[in-house]
């Protein structure tokens, strides 16, 4: 007797008979849009597509069941030695030479939209693409859900520090050109050397800012820790040497209070993006161990 085998979702059914099998479409516990096989099949199929499950087959369909497809043929499934009740769940240390569910689409074309999808669009403008295909289980959305939540931590970053790239590009310009206004006003009025010289370096260094923060933004987009790393160890000195600097000016310079106004403005921006800059480097680990398909699409959509 053929052992037949039907697939709810991502779950597959134990071996049941033909005739259990058609009680079932009949009792609409396995609708026509389930997918069967059984042995010689070559894919899993719809009910609704196979002659000898609906109600008008003869009984000698049961006997055989015609290819459905032409792919790379598999092997019978197995046979348990007792019949086993059509609830059954294969348990996933049970070996099966059966097309396994990652082959099963989790929504058939003429289901039409799940209710996950009808719920979370509702408000949104009427779909003008295909709504029969759908490829995503309610976990795997909820994977993408949580993984697109830590990429957030993660592209913030990236974008602080393409923030600051912009602010230094700002900077090495100005500075180059007033170096470069100096030297041609020096040839005329003998500017000071060390002014000029002053303006060049400075220049340099947020030239240097500029390409650090370049890579950083790059290397954190692509999950590198040591970016995020390097961005939070140079705001948190950043932010000490503020810190410091403000309570010698009061404690030792002798400064009245007011004076720890400018220390605390100016450290609220390094805070700020050394909180950021930890968030990322802490995300980066949990991002990783996400579905790598999840990350493809992510990095697909520049995410």
């Amino acid at each position: 007797m053929s052992q037949w085998y039907y697939a709810k979702g991502r779950e597959r059914s134990a071996a049941v008979t033909i005739e259990q099998l058609r009680e079932l479409i009949a009792r609409n516990e396995v609708s026509s849009n389930d997918l069967v096989w059984t042995a010689g099949m070559e894919k899993w199929t719809p009910a609704r597509e196979v002659s000898a499950l609906m109600p008008s087959a003869a009984p000698a369909a049961a006997a055989s069941v015609e290819p459905i497809a032409s792919v790379a043929p598999v092997s019978s499934a197995p046979v348990s030695s007792a019949p086993t009740s059509s609830a059954q769940k294969l348990s996933p240390s049970v070996p099966a030479s059966a097309p396994i569910a990652t082959a099963i689409p989790y929504y058939t074309a003429s289901a039409g939209m799940p209710q996950r999808a009808v719920d979370k669009l509702k408000g949104h403008a009427r779909p003008a693409g295909d709504v029969g295909d759908w490829p995503l289980d309610d976990e795997r959305v909820r994977q993408f859900d949580a993984t697109v939540k830590i990429r957030k931590k993660i592209t913030s970053a990236a974008g602080v520090y393409r923030l600051m790239l912009v602010i230094v590009v700002i900077f090495t310009v100005i500075g180059f050109l007033a170096a470069a206004f100096g030297l041609s006003v020096g040839k005329r009025s003998r500017a000071s050397g060390s002014d000029m010289l002053a303006l060049l370096i400075g220049a340099c260094f947020y030239g240097a800012l500029g390409v650090l923060f370049y890579f950083a933004a790059k290397s954190t987009m692509r999950s590198r820790r040591w970016a995020p790393l390097t961005m939070f160890i140079l705001n948190a000195l950043l932010l000490a040497v503020f810190v410091i600097g403000t309570l010698l000016a009061v404690t030792l310079g002798g400064a009245d209070a007011t004076a720890l106004i400018p220390g605390i403005i100016g450290s609220i921006f390094p805070a700020a993006f050394a909180i950021v800059s930890w968030k990322a480097f802490t995300a980066i680990p949990k991002y990783l161990v996400q579905p790598a398909w999840c990350q493809e699409l992510l990095v697909t959509a520049n995410l």
